[in-house]
């Protein structure tokens, strides 16, 4: 359930920390493994992407540097077990990012539907140039998606830790980001009623390519590290 969708990749996928109990999936890639993901090289026809977690977190690298493109371009991983798995659709997903460059930006895809083409899913987003976001993947005629639903202004700092915080409960949707030196938010940024897609699962963690909405994008390499999944289930 990591897809291209008219030249894009999208990835989905955040998490809140519970009681043990309440804890569907933990990964912090300290021991290299990483047979819980399905890796998807959409770039491969550009290049394609390494994936490399032996360094205790899980990085994703263009093996060249993309020209601008008039569409969304990316890669991403899946988590398999979340794949039809009904516990995913109400849960809250937490990671640690780092982006590398200016160039990247970072997608968690939730409640993703399989269907290719025509795959559709909760999408919550950070872009250099639209801070973080919250929308709906496809939008009939949108190469990129529909535009926001709920948005908020953040700036990730290239090179610095953050941890995002993705909830899914019912209709109610949440996105919380701060840097990882610093404390907690009491609030997310960002929370929406949205009612589509409440029956389907699947979380997947993405890089793409394009700060805007706009065709062209930036170009350039592609590259970002993710550390510390933590999902858990919100009933």
């Amino acid at each position: 359930m990591v897809y291209a969708l008219a030249g894009s990749l999208v990835i989905a996928v955040t998490a809140s920390l519970a009681g043990p109990g309440n804890v569907l999936f933990s990964d912090d890639f300290n021991d290299g493994d990483t047979s819980a993901w399905t890796e998807v090289n959409a770039l491969a026809p550009l290049g394609g992407t390494t994936f490399d977690a032996s360094g205790g977190a899980y990085e994703f690298e263009s093996n060249i540097e993309l020209p601008p493109l008039p569409f969304y371009v990316g890669d991403g991983v899946l988590l398999d077990e979340s794949a039809d798995n009904k516990s995913y659709r109400h849960c809250a997903v937490r990671f640690t990012v780092r982006l590398n460059n200016e160039n990247t930006n970072i997608q968690l895809a939730g409640r993703a539907n399989p269907e290719t083409p025509g795959a559709s899913y909760i999408a919550f987003n950070y872009q250099g140039h639209l801070g973080i976001f919250i929308n709906v993947i496809p939008d009939a005629g949108s190469p990129g998606g529909s535009p926001p639903i709920a948005e908020a202004p953040f700036v990730f700092d290239i090179g610095r830790d953050y941890i995002v915080l993705a909830t899914m409960h019912g209709a109610r949707l949440s996105m919380k980001v701060w840097a990882a030196d610093q404390p907690e938010p009491s609030r997310p940024q960002i929370a929406v009623n949205e009612t589509r897609f409440q029956q389907q699962t699947g979380v997947a963690l993405i890089m793409f390519n394009q700060p805007t909405f706009q065709p062209g994008g930036t170009g350039g390499r592609l590259s970002v590290s993710f550390d510390n999944v933590v999902i858990t289930r919100d009933n």
